[in-house]
């Protein structure tokens, strides 16, 4: 078995777990038939769960890149639609999303622990495969973090750099340079899907992404790797490297996940508690309707060529409805169909449709008034997405045919089945699917990149990384535009609260929790990229 390196998160996190592991952990859990350790799938499920729930939730992901992406736009307090988020939002996700890698950190201790660990994992599926879950769903949430900040603190199993100094020993661990980050990730990836046994289960309770199908997790590092390496592949850094993890997977796209059957997606439990993040943000605790869909997403998905100021919209499926619409959004309210009416029917699982036009979104980057106005008749989330047991999406085979196409050259065959994959994910009726594709234009750059952002839906930190690495897609509203053409012709500009912002920002802000923990490595951090300015591309950004 190969020995565990005991490499370091600091902030005082090493020796947590949210599942209430002990500081003295290894040495209370000697006798495996003890209750004193904690089970594998106990801190796998937990980990997972705050990790799907943390990052798509209604702070650090609805108020963040499912707005900036405009897929939603709130309808009070429209400070984030505009840019000025809650520092407190980016502090809570960053320590979450550490203390659930200490969950994934500690399956890997347990189950390589071959003197009592590894016998006791062996009794909720096969430890080697838990390991190398583990393993992926680290990657899959080092990139979150990574692509949400920057240079961040960051952990590996094998990696050898000294700067990899995250989840063990080290209290006040260096900020990694994001590039090593991304090298060392896809090499993960690809040494956990090499090393997963397929005929062993992962595990045989809760497993909520694949039941413990270790076919399934082969796939899904396989496929975030591909995701990964077309992430870096322009890059002066990676470009190289990227290219050989590419050559590698698209000649042998068996390995990947290949239809929507094999979706990695956290299947949320369906209630109050533990079901899924949209659900709660509307449902749970103060029950507030603060999302609609926006503006922006409705008119793409009707079809629509130009934007309220008569700009060329670029879109490149102007003139083509998306059933899609009927699937993410519910119809607007009217006085015939109040808002409370269309949640409890949301709620209750009962989808509601009807003609396009109903469907009204909320303009982003407006001034709070004219949300509040708009969110009388705008449409909320529709019924799929509102669920407490939605499915939230991880790797997508939509998402696969999409990188396919893009590395075999804008490839056709793979743009239309990247479609087809996306309206099948979406309930969308055959009949329905093959008339809307029987309308679309030949793959390009703008039309499948384009039709990844609709796919995304769901997925905003995914649409927001491509739109920084490739500008698309070209529809979005940016500071200074107008955004909303009120009934008297008066003009509404995108106007943000950051000064200087002319672009959907790059980054989250490093945390301010940061600064009293680590301090010194946060200031070493911001002073390396040259400032904690919102704007500074990652070195994988279109320039």
């Amino acid at each position: 078995m190969k020995s565990y390196k005991n490499i370091a998160f600091g902030i005082g996190l090493s020796a947590l777990s949210l599942m209430g592991c002990t500081k003295n952990f290894d040495e209370i859990n000697t006798d495996p038939n003890e209750p004193d350790m904690v089970p594998t799938y106990s801190l796998f499920y937990n980990g997972t769960r705050v990790i799907m729930d943390e990052s798509r939730g209604q702070w650090y992901g609805l108020r963040g890149s499912d707005i900036w992406m405009q897929y939603i736009g709130q309808r009070n307090y429209l400070d984030e639609d505009r840019y000025f988020y809650r520092e407190s939002s980016v502090n809570g996700g960053w320590r979450e999303l550490y203390l659930a890698l200490n969950n994934l950190n500690e399956v890997i201790k347990i189950a390589e622990d071959e003197e009592h660990g590894y016998d006791f994992a062996e009794v909720y599926g096969n430890a080697h495969n838990q390991v190398q879950a583990a393993r992926i769903f680290k990657a899959y949430t080092f990139q979150t973090l990574t692509e949400n900040h920057g240079d961040i603190p960051y952990q590996s199993y094998s990696g050898e750099n000294p700067d990899f100094q995250a989840l063990g020993e080290h209290m006040f661990p260096v900020y990694a340079e994001s590039a090593d980050i991304y090298a060392d990730m896809l090499e993960e990836l690809k040494d956990a899907a090499a090393q997963i046994d397929e005929s062993k289960p992962v595990f045989t309770d809760f497993d909520l992404i694949y039941f413990g199908n270790a076919s399934n997790w082969k796939k899904l590092a396989n496929s975030l790797r591909l995701r990964l390496a077309v992430r870096v592949k322009d890059s002066q850094e990676l470009g190289a490297i990227a290219q050989q993890h590419i050559a590698e997977l698209k000649a042998n796209p068996a390995a990947l996940i290949a239809d929507n059957s094999e979706n990695a997606a956290y299947h949320f439990e369906g209630n109050d508690i533990k079901g899924a993040p949209v659900y709660k943000a509307y449902y749970t605790g103060t029950q507030r309707t603060d999302f609609m869909l926006s503006q922006h997403l409705v008119d793409v998905l009707k079809g629509k060529a130009q934007k309220p100021n008569g700009d060329d919209y670029q879109n490149p499926f102007a003139g083509i409805l998306d059933p899609r619409l009927f699937k993410f959004g519910a119809p607007g309210t009217t006085s015939k169909i109040t808002e409370a009416d269309m949640k409890a029917a949301i709620k209750a699982n009962e989808h509601i449709t009807a003609a396009p036009e109903t469907y009204i979104g909320i303009p982003v980057g407006v001034a709070d008034s004219v949300g509040q106005n708009l969110a009388q008749v705008a449409s909320l989330p529709g019924t799929i997405r509102m669920q407490a047991d939605f499915a939230e999406p991880i790797m997508s085979y939509a998402e696969v045919c999409f990188l396919l196409s893009e590395v075999n050259d804008w490839d056709d065959s793979w743009y239309a089945k990247g479609v087809a994959a996306s309206l099948e994910q979406w309930h969308v009726n055959a009949e329905d699917a093959q008339t809307y594709i029987d309308q679309l234009p030949a793959a390009t750059e703008a039309s499948v990149l384009t039709q990844k952002y609709i796919a995304f839906y769901g997925q905003p930190n995914e649409a927001w990384a491509e739109y920084r690495r490739t500008g698309f897609p070209k529809t979005v509203y940016l500071p200074g535009e107008v955004a909303y053409v009120d009934d008297n012709g008066f003009e509404h500009t995108f106007q943000p609260q950051v000064v200087g912002q002319t672009n959907i920002p790059s980054r989250f802000r490093y945390p301010l929790d940061e600064f009293d923990l680590n301090g010194t490595n946060y200031l070493n951090a911001i002073e390396k990229r040259g400032g904690n300015d919102m704007m500074i591309p990652h070195f994988w950004a279109k320039k």
